[in-house]
């Protein structure tokens, strides 16, 4: 193989990160049969062609663009992967040819990933490989080769398509070859100047330099006689597809709305900034993005229609609807529609960029902007939205079927392509954990310690990836690394605390078995369903090491869903960290805001939307932020299924300032990381500094028009929370800064004036012994005596009470204080208004839900909050937990005037 490219031996470097290095080099293979999915590119790079330096200067996924071989399918027999690109395809070898073949990725790939090749259908082979000869090919002839198949053949079809011309032909490529030759010569003449090594370039060995020159100005000489061409040829598009070249187009209109930019315009995939699969490989979805707009591409296995669909929760019933095609004459079409795709908007706001077909597949591009203004487009930009891929090779009347809808978040900075440095890899999991087959959500944790290095000196983690378990992505919900810290007051050391459970597998957390010590652990990184791993900015990095001002032992929970009906799931899946012995400028830090998880916070049912909100007050952060303040890069916003919008406020000196963070079309299953809104212009460095006094709000709204009982807080998916994680820098003692409503707050919002008697006091001093603010003991002192005045005040079963309450898994199993606290805050009775009188329980049967829950917002909003501001530890109280005052402010007035860009009057 040419020393140009790079064979990757190891199987650990796609294996899913679980295989030990291989005591000796091998590689791994793929057999084709005449039955078997192929899922390949539509060209090929056929053996001996020479790459003459276009290695340095272009993609790998570029070089099949312009020196590829068409051809109808890959020939069956075996395969050796020569490499893998950054976006997933794989660069194969046919072993009995040597050609070169360029295969899609899985629909489940995302740019980034780790990719388990035995899930790809490849197998490894240990031992040397053999492919056959490359013939020897002269500089003359690879000069020439450059020439006629490169710019000849696929450069100048881009420039002709440029200029909407459809023209390609062999005589084309004579006749480019025929003037590059001479331009070259005329050129040499009139510029005695010119070195001497540019000379040797087309008939002599060039070196690498000399090799780019010839490059450059076979381009510009190539395009320059098609610039000239402007006639339509009848019989071109059939011509073309004898050749297996495509039908490029690019109409004048579009041009000129862009005002000369070429935002979009990109001659390959492979300059898109974003990629997905979808349909097996079949659909794929390019997209790019400014200011202004978003250029999508859709390369699709049809030769018929195909299209998008917009929406906020994935329904195609109210879905903004792109058709495309590319018609007869080989111009690309695109319409406009909705209502499932079946009218067509009045205002057509896409604008057709290029489009070109073969035998086998289709490829449209089309470029619209963020707003389009018009009430039939959903307004695209840094909400989640819901995108349904589809295809027909008949009508594009009946357009949805087949079809499949994935989350994106389209402004997703693209990836940083800076090289990590220096650094080691850490792979921790949670030890081969048997799952339980139910509807619950599940946690299992596991407490690791850093390697040896880095109790020597200081280290950064720089960079995290998720390690799935190859056949368990569906199960695993998010996984998160938690510092475990003890607290000031304790008088056993972190090892005493920690270091016992290290090297055990994982058990389940928050259940009556966890260690009480593992509340001590506060999160500090994770990843969620949606996203591919986390890489932080080069001046930033999360310290490790207790005496360097990170931690040395660490909690790893893996969160798990969707688990009914499938037994025995066992799993090892965990993070991958990567870390650093040269530490960055700046200690980064987590902080969690929001609401406080415990069964005060509680969303009503039959609700359309129904809003919480909760606070990190002014009070934490004037004592807890540093004078100078934090900025806070990114973040990730949290709820379970019945969420559907999220926001961060920020209020500084009682006036608003614009959102920090926002989603209005939140999913629970595309968790991906946020970074701060920064206005009318997308700067993905942007950056919110956050001041002492300053209050975060956070907001979160949710729909349970599916449900009949209230939603309390909790950890399960059908439980509820209202978190965000916010990522910032320099590093400071707060950790996580919550609010809850009073339990006075929780009552008055539920209409209830006067509870009966002492059941109210009484039933806080309950609350003291419970995780009211977090899990585990808060309080345990004598409880008999409240349980006591429960059972006297609430007519309920002394014994059975004390006994439940009594049992040292109380303090310890979340789930369990939730159903006793939820059954004694039934039984409380109503006293005022009298039209409520009774219990609780009765009032929650009889009352309709869909009319009190607007008033239920505003007064748990506006009432008394207890403020949780906690340090790493996840205990101790760095302010007096007491009720306060919610904090009035001068809300922010936004501009709902939407300026229709002239883009959208062609």
């Amino acid at each position: 193989l040419p020393l140009l490219w790079t064979i990757l031996l190891l199987p650990t470097a796609y294996g899913g990160g679980q295989q030990k290095k291989p005591p000796a080099p091998g590689h791994w293979t793929l057999t084709l049969t005449h039955t078997s999915p192929h899922y390949f590119c539509p060209k090929n790079i056929r053996a001996g062609t020479p790459f003459l330096g276009l290695l340095s200067s272009m993609q790998l996924e570029d070089l099949f663009e312009y020196i590829g071989q068409p051809y109808v399918d890959a020939p069956p027999g075996e395969y050796v992967l020569e490499t893998l690109t950054e976006k997933g395809f794989q660069i194969l070898v046919h072993t009995g040819t040597g050609d070169r073949y360029k295969r899609y990725p899985p629909a489940w790939y995302r740019p980034g990933q780790y990719l388990d090749m035995q899930a790809c259908g490849f197998v490894y082979k240990w031992g040397p490989l053999a492919l056959p000869p490359q013939p020897v090919v002269s500089a003359r002839t690879s000069a020439t080769s450059v020439a006629g198949i490169d710019h000849g053949a696929v450069d100048g079809t881009i420039v002709a398509a440029e200029k909407g011309i459809v023209e390609e032909v062999d005589s084309t490529i004579a006749a480019a070859e025929e003037e590059m030759v001479e331009e070259v010569d005329g050129t040499t003449e009139e510029d005695e100047e010119i070195d001497a090594a540019a000379q040797e370039v087309v008939v002599e060995e060039v070196d690498a330099a000399a090799q780019e020159v010839v490059v450059e100005e076979v381009g510009d000489i190539v395009a320059s006689p098609e610039e000239e061409m402007v006639e339509k040829v009848d019989g071109t598009v059939a011509a073309a597809e004898e050749e297996g070249m495509v039908e490029k187009v690019e109409g004048e209109a579009a041009e000129e709305a862009r005002g000369g930019k070429d935002m979009g315009l990109a001659a390959t995939a492979s300059e898109f900034s974003h990629f997905v699969g979808m349909r097996e490989g079949k659909f794929l979805l390019f997209w790019k993005f400014d200011d202004e707009g978003i250029a999508f591409r859709l390369e699709v296995e049809t030769t018929g229609y195909v299209g998008l669909a917009f929406s906020p929760t994935g329904t195609v019933d109210d879905a903004d609807v792109v058709v495309g095609w590319v018609d007869d004459y080989g111009v690309a079409r695109i319409e406009d529609r909705h209502d499932g795709g079946l009218v067509l908007d009045d205002s057509q706001d896409l604008v057709a960029q290029m489009g070109y077909k073969n035998t086998t597949h289709t490829v449209v591009q089309f470029y619209r902007v963020w707003d389009t203004c018009d009430q039939d487009d959903l307004v695209l930009g840094a909400d989640t939205v819901r995108v349904t891929g589809w295809y027909n090779d008949q009508t594009k009347s009946h357009l949805w079927s087949p079809q499949e809808s994935i989350s994106l978040y389209l402004q997703e900075p693209p990836q940083d392509p800076t090289p990590l440095g220096p650094h080691s890899v850490w792979e921790i999991t949670t030890g081969n954990v048997s799952l339980p087959s139910d509807e619950n959500s599940h946690y299992f944790c596991s407490i690791v310690t850093v390697p040896t290095a880095v109790l020597e000196s200081k280290h950064h983690i720089i960079k995290l990836e998720p390690l799935i378990q190859p056949g368990n992505m569906e199960y695993v919900h998010d996984i998160t690394l938690r510092e475990c810290i003890a607290p000031p007051d304790s008088k056993a050391s972190n090892e005493e605390l920690f270091g016992e459970a290290v090297g055990k597998d994982g058990e389940e957390c928050y259940g009556p078995d966890m260690p009480d010590q593992w509340n001590f652990c506060t999160i500090i990184a994770g990843v969620s369903v949606g996203t591919d791993g986390l890489k932080f900015p080069q001046h930033v990095g999360i310290p490790m090491g207790e005496q360097f001002g990170g931690a040395t032992y660490y909690r790893l929970q893996v969160h798990y869903n969707s688990l009914a009906g499938k037994t025995g799931i066992v799993d090892n899946s965990g993070l991958r960290v990567y870390y650093t012995d040269q530490p960055r400028e700046m200690d980064v830090g987590l902080m969690d805001t929001g609401a406080s998880i415990n069964m005060l916070f509680m969303v009503p049912p039959m609700q359309n939307m129904f809003m919480t909100t909760s606070y990190c007050s002014a009070d934490c952060t004037s004592q807890n932020i540093p004078e100078d303040g934090v900025k806070v890069w990114m973040g990730l916003l949290s709820t379970h299924s019945a969420g559907r919008k999220v926001r961060v406020r920020h209020v500084r000196d009682g006036v608003e300032l614009p959102l920090m963070f926002q989603d209005n079309n939140y999913d629970y299953n595309f968790q991906g990381y946020r970074y701060p809104l920064a206005g009318p212009d997308i700067h993905h460095d942007q950056e919110v500094l956050v001041l002492p006094g300053d209050t975060l709000i956070t907001e979160c709204e949710y729909n349970t028009t599916d449900r009949n009982t209230p939603t309390h807080g909790g950890l399960g998916t059908r439980a509820e929370q209202c978190l965000a994680f916010l990522a910032y820098y320099p590093r400071m003692k707060l950790q996580s800064c919550r609010s809850s409503p009073t339990l006075a707050t929780f009552i008055n919002s539920l209409g209830v004036e006067k509870l009966s008697g002492d059941s109210k006091e009484i039933f806080e001093k309950l609350l003291s012994f419970t995780y009211h603010q977090t899990v585990g003991p808060r309080n345990r002192g004598n409880i008999t005596e409240i349980v006591r005045n429960l059972a006297t005040e609430l007519e309920l079963d002394y014994d059975e009470l004390l006994e439940q309450l009594s049992q040292p898994s109380f303090f310890k199993d979340f789930k369990m204080q939730q159903d006793v606290l939820v059954k004694v805050l039934k039984k409380l009775k109503i006293e005022a208004p009298e039209s409520l009188q009774g219990t609780i329980e009765e009032m929650f049967e009889g009352v309709d839900w869909s009319k009190v829950g607007p008033e239920m917002t505003k007064l748990a909003a506006s009432g008394d909050h207890r403020m949780g501001c906690f340090p790493r530890d996840g205990t101790t109280q760095l302010i007096e937990y007491k009720p306060r005052k919610t904090e009035s402010f001068s809300s922010l007035l936004e501009d709902d005037v939407c300026v229709k860009n002239p883009i959208d009057n062609l």
